[in-house]
């Protein structure tokens, strides 16, 4: 199948004004059928929500793709469409025409699930907003004018012509939800707002997202926040505590999985 990578039109609403992905990323993307999508160690809204909506991109322009993760996903990200589908590193194959690496600024962030010196000869796209990102790709699209990666995305469906059909909408809203907390940090801006309108009116339900993500902890974490609380201080009129791998395993806090 050929990829038409027509840039949207003028005054298309595609919330995005920042770095075009690059034409060696989108041939990559046209050429490659069986493609492995990863993402950070420990992920975050962003990450899932980019793997899941990538991945949901490449199905509807009939590639093969596989998502893998050396950490599962969070409880609070379960409700995801494809979240089953995500693959551990004992999983991952040893050949693919293309590995996709996303929202992760360096190469030693992606954990097991890419293996050097078994994936070494695979063209590797890297698709990052991260300021701090080292472009070790073989291909590298970073624009750290977006909020996050998931933003990103929004912009390619628009550049793959890929409809934004429910299933990559709440993929990607999620993404923006988590890492702007629901619209509060310094990076968003109009465009954020303009790629969150498109990703509701696709059929994303932001209360939905907000209830699952921002608004809900497992019991374990809120213990592990009770056990922070109990010996929180103030110095200098900053607040702080501690919490050591002791309390972690008290609390039965997955190491991995207690941000937020």
């Amino acid at each position: 199948m050929t990829l038409n990578a027509s840039l949207p039109r003028q005054g298309d609403t595609c919330g995005h004004e920042g770095v075009p992905p690059p034409p060696l990323l989108l041939s990559l993307l046209e050429s490659s059928h069986n493609i492995l999508c990863v993402s950070h160690v420990s992920p975050d809204g962003d990450a899932v929500g980019s793997l899941l909506g990538l991945g949901a991109m490449l199905r509807s322009l009939g590639k093969r793709p596989t998502l893998a993760l050396q950490d599962e996903a969070m409880s609070e990200f379960q409700f995801m469409p494809g979240v089953e589908n995500i693959i551990g590193p004992a999983e991952v194959a040893h050949s693919y025409d293309l590995i996709v690496c996303l929202d992760t600024s360096s190469i030693d962030r992606v954990g097991t699930v890419y293996r050097p010196d078994i994936h070494n000869q695979i063209p590797l796209a890297v698709i990052d907003h991260h300021v701090t990102n080292t472009l070790f790709g073989t291909e590298n699209w970073v624009d750290t004018s977006c909020a996050a990666t998931c933003q990103m995305l929004v912009h390619l469906a628009d550049v793959l012509n890929v409809p934004l059909s429910e299933e990559i909408a709440v993929s990607l809203l999620t993404g923006l939800v988590t890492d702007t907390l629901c619209f509060r940090t310094e990076n968003t801006n109009t465009n954020v707002m303009q790629a969150s309108l498109r990703l509701l009116n696709a059929g994303a339900s932001l209360d939905y997202i907000v209830r699952n993500t921002l608004d809900s902890r497992s019991f374990s974490l809120v213990k592990l926040w009770g056990a922070g609380l109990a010996n929180v201080q103030m110095e200098d009129g900053v607040i702080w505590a501690t919490l050591n791998a002791e309390s972690r395993q008290r609390s039965g806090v997955d190491p991995h999985k207690s941000d937020g």
